[in-house]
C-alpha cells in the first residue's frame, strides 16, 4: 500500500533535494532497465520463457509505476519553486489589433462541358 508523506523544508533547498531524490531513483530506472534487457534475452533465446519474462515485465513496470510518482512529486515541487522565484510579470493589456478584410478575389466562371472548358 502506498501512502503519501509530507514535510515542509526552505525554499532554496527545493532544488537541492528533488536532486538528491531524483539521484536515488535513477538506479531503479537503470535497474529496471538491466531488467527489460534479460526478459528480451529470455524470450529471444527460447519462447518457452514468455511466462518469465511477463514476470520481469510485470515487475519493472510496478517499479516504474513508483517511479512515476516521484517524478510527479519533482514536477511539482520544482515547478512550484520556478513560479515562486520567477513570478511571469503581468503583460500590460492592449487593445486587440484591428485588421482590415480584404473581400475575397473573384474566381472566374468555368463553363462545364466536355467540349469545351472556357474561362469567363
Amino acid at each position: 500500500m502506498r501512502v503519501r508523506l509530507s514535510y515542509s523544508s526552505e525554499l532554496e533547498e527545493a532544488p537541492a533535494k528533488m536532486a538528491d531524490l531524483l539521484g536515488k531513483e535513477l538506479k531503479t530506472l537503470e535497474d529496471s532497465t538491466k531488467l527489460l534487457y534479460t526478459a528480451l534475452t529470455l524470450i529471444q533465446t527460447d519462447p518457452s520463457y514468455a511466462g518469465s519474462s511477463a514476470a520481469i515485465i510485470d515487475d519493472v513496470r510496478k517499479k516504474l509505476n513508483g517511479f512515476d510518482f516521484v517524478l510527479s512529486d519533482c514536477f511539482a515541487v520544482l515547478s512550484g519553486y520556478d513560479a515562486q522565484t520567477n513570478p511571469q510579470q503581468p503583460v500590460a493589456q492592449q487593445e486587440p489589433e484591428q485588421k482590415t478584410v480584404s473581400p475575397p478575389e473573384q474566381r472566374p466562371s468555368v463553363k462545364a462541358g466536355p467540349e469545351n472548358y472556357k474561362v469567363e
